[in-house]
């Protein structure tokens, strides 16, 4: 992670990347991109009135990794805290991208960094990084490689995971999700 980016997510700073400001003041969010210069991907969660014991959870539990992946060949990557009952989706457009950049966890970086803020004021409160773990790395391979051939995939991509989002719970997703 380039000088910039570490001075960027420091716990205490606010942080200003992907348009943050449109997150102030939402009750829970969360966003999911590559960072340039092969820094990796940067998942944040927004929450406002971030309680200590989440605060806690955050940076203590343990991360699990799983993917939802249908006939379609698109993938949803999902993450869950030990534990808890804190699941969240990982939803990327790699098409947004250039390829070398979205899926830069081929090549040079599979860190996710991972940063909760409090929504109110945009304060990182938690930061903690964890590797892409393999199986879902090589779903995510195959899913974007495929989705620079198809000039609609942004389209058809939101779509898709709006009506998965939409049919199912996310612990119900976790469910049917493969084991990363």
């Amino acid at each position: 992670m380039n000088a910039q980016y570490k001075e960027m997510l420091k716990v205490g700073n606010s942080i200003t990347l992907f348009q943050s400001w449109e997150f102030k003041n939402i009750d829970c969010a969360t966003l999911f991109e590559p960072l340039q210069d092969d820094s990796g991907y940067l998942y944040t969660l927004y929450l406002k009135d971030m309680m200590d014991e989440e605060i806690d959870i955050i940076k203590n539990n343990e991360l699990e990794f799983r993917y939802y992946k249908d006939k379609s060949g698109m993938v949803l990557g999902l993450m869950h805290f030990a534990g808890t009952s804190l699941y969240m989706e990982m939803q990327l457009d790699p098409t947004k991208y250039a390829a070398e950049r979205s899926m830069q966890f081929l090549r040079t970086n599979n860190t996710i960094h991972f940063v909760a803020a409090e929504s109110s004021n945009l304060e990182v409160k938690v930061k903690r990084e964890c590797k892409i773990p393999l199986k879902l790395a090589n779903a995510w391979a195959n899913s974007w490689t495929q989705a620079y051939s198809n000039k609609n995939y942004s389209k058809e991509y939101w779509e898709w995971t709006t009506n998965v989002c939409g049919m199912y719970e996310i612990e119900e997703l976790w469910e049917m999700a493969h084991k990363s």
